[in-house]
């Protein structure tokens, strides 16, 4: 087989904000590092923003009350990194003290923990839909023992493991969801491998234990952060200092604060559309979600959601709207944008997750027509394409490879320099950008992408895969099965992280 040499480029690491330092460098590209020498971004923004002060309330069965509490209180500790790597670059020296803010562990057993005996007989029950409801019961029962908890407070829920192992995922007739099927091995070339590729599946909507907490949690406003063992156990391969900078700022964010925003003042709404399928007893629709992000704070801002169409193939890749779903999808995230910020952006980025069509974009730039720059983005999440250098090392994060003149190739997880030496388990993939409608260049566009992987909330990992536009409309698409009739998704971020 012919191997060819691509032209390419490495777009730099983008810089985030951090917070004020008398006149300092405040931007950084790692979020650890940033945080801890400036502190958060909420810092700049006041009170409403930033809280003085974060109540987190420990809920965990009788049997495992102990060891969530105890892995609760390492917040405050410091914890050594023991090697760098994209996981962990810095010693974890305490929340308080990377966050400049006071943690206060509300901790009342009596009120805060669930019977043991609860677990079990959802787990014993014969039924798979009685026994996830017996649990989801047991977890309401003790959230609203907790009454209100303020704005700045978060629960913080261990799952138990045998809970976590059965409960975790069931279809929509809650029979157990099988394992995907692994790829065969595929013949590596010097510079490219060609793949068999699967198409990027939609999410189709189950049962899922974890969304169904946050659903219950958004209903009573509550911002909630859920563990396993896999966090409050030792483990060789996952080291403290990881974990804690991770939950920390998870928590952080769902106290309300801001940890760190894009370094640009560029005056952009993101928009991140994808797609779900929705099963029942009549059958199967396809909905669409589109998640929002304000560039000026980070703030999610909209959570659309709909009824989109299904093309001839069955993945994600052949779902579309029609015109008119295209132009209300946007008129009412426009509407949302400007509640928010009390203005319209000057430049709307939209992220979808399947091809534009022709009557979708009309539908766009009808609802778009007030706005100075619109540009439509094909991400696509799977293809047969892998850069393969001959150092004997992945491509690096940011590499950009032209493939015609409106779509490119690009590596958001890839090989890291200052991490010295590549540890992933596989050849990592590409994502492909397809310029639907744009007047910037493709290199502009790459640029976007690769900054909005910066904002995962929910992790201080330094090369997050997905950028937040797809990463927040998942999880929206998620949680629209938990939704009874006639609810709406709140726009809180804190509720979906």
């Amino acid at each position: 087989m012919e191997t060819r040499t691509a032209l390419f480029t490495v777009l730099p690491e983008p810089n985030l904000r951090f917070g004020p330092t008398g006149g300092k460098n405040e931007e950084r590209h790692d979020p650890q590092c940033g945080l801890l020498e400036h502190g958060p971004y909420s810092l700049r923004l006041g009170n409403r923003w930033h809280p003085s002060r974060v109540v987190v309330y420990p809920v965990a069965s009788t049997v495992e009350w102990t060891t969530c509490l105890e892995a609760l209180r390492r917040l405050e500790d410091f914890a050594r990194m023991d090697a760098k790597s994209a996981r962990v670059r810095a010693d974890f020296p305490g929340f308080s003290n990377v966050f400049r803010t006071i943690l206060t562990i509300e901790a009342d057993q009596r009120r805060q923990s669930i019977p043991h005996e609860e677990f079990a007989k959802a787990l014993a029950t014969s039924s798979p839909a009685a026994g996830y409801k017996m649990a989801l019961m047991a977890i309401t029962e003790a959230l609203d023992r907790l009454g209100d908890i303020g704005p700045h407070g978060v629960v913080f829920l261990q799952l138990p493991a045998d809970i976590v192992d059965k409960f975790h995922r069931f279809d929509p007739d809650f029979k157990p969801v099988g394992e995907r099927p692994k790829r065969r091995d595929k013949h590596q070339m010097l510079l490219f491998e060609e793949l068999l590729g699967e198409e990027e599946q939609a999410e189709t909507l189950y049962h899922d234990l974890r969304r169904s907490i946050k659903a219950i949690c958004m209903r009573r406003k509550v911002a909630i952060q859920l563990v396993t063992s896999n966090f409050v156990n030792e483990d060789e391969d996952c080291p403290w200092a990881g974990k804690l900078w991770n939950i920390s700022t998870s928590i952080f964010c769902k106290a309300g604060g801001l940890p760190w925003r894009l370094a640009t003042d560029e005056d952009v709404a993101y928009c991140g559309v994808r797609f779900g399928i929705s099963k029942s007893g009549v059958g199967q629709s396809v909905l669409v979600g589109l998640a929002q992000l304000v560039n000026a704070s980070g703030e999610l801002v909209a959570l659309q959601s709909g009824q989109a169409s299904r093309g001839s193939r069955r993945s994600e890749v052949g779902y579309y709207l029609t015109r008119d779903q295209a132009r209300t999808l946007m008129i009412k995230a426009l509407r949302d944008f400007e509640a928010v910020a009390g203005r319209l952006p000057q430049r709307v980025v939209v992220h979808k997750s399947s091809p534009f069509k022709a009557e979708e974009i009309d539908g766009m730039e009808q609802a778009a027509s007030g706005i100075r720059e619109l540009d439509l983005v094909y991400l696509k999440l799977s293809n047969t394409i892998r850069l393969l250098p001959d150092r004997g090392l992945p491509a690096d994060r940011g590499s950009m490879v032209p493939t015609t003149e409106g779509s490119a190739l690009l590596y958001t997880c890839g090989n890291v320099p200052q991490f010295s030496k590549w540890r992933g388990m596989h050849v990592p993939r590409p994502l492909e950008m397809v310029r639907a409608r744009a007047n910037r260049p493709l290199r502009s566009l790459a640029v976007d992408v690769l900054r909005l992987t910066k904002m995962d909330w929910n992790s201080t990992v330094y090369d997050p895969f997905l950028p937040c536009t797809f990463a927040n409309a998942t999880e929206m698409i998620g949680m629209m099965k938990e939704l009874r009739e006639n609810e709406a998704l709140d726009p809180n971020l804190r509720y979906y992280i």
